[in-house]
């Protein structure tokens, strides 16, 4: 395996380490669980997932932190990562084109 490969592989793990360390740093684990619980029975997005399904994360945590709430998880997600910064960006945009 070369290692573009396994960079792709280690990628969305990466990247929802992240997504995971932010939300335990702002809500707390308990909530976090509850919010991959109700991300995963509302919206059908697995925890593991969430790297390539942004446009989904955002708006299930959208719709369970009413808002202002999700804005702020997602100002410091952003902010630790630019690379899901720019797929956030991408998303919303692609969104915007339908």
């Amino acid at each position: 395996m070369n290692p573009k490969t396994l960079k792709r592989k280690k990628d969305p793990e990466r990247l929802f380490k992240i997504v995971d360390k932010v939300l335990k740093q702002i809500i707390g684990e308990p909530a976090t669980l509850f919010i991959y619980k109700y991300l995963e029975e509302e919206h059908s997005l697995k925890r593991e997932d969430i790297p390539n399904e942004l446009e989904l994360f955002e708006k299930g945590l959208e719709k369970y932190l009413s808002g202002s709430g999700a804005s702020a998880v997602l100002g410091v997600i952003q902010s630790e990562s630019p690379e899901l910064k720019m797929k956030i960006l991408r998303a919303r945009n692609a969104t915007y084109l339908l």
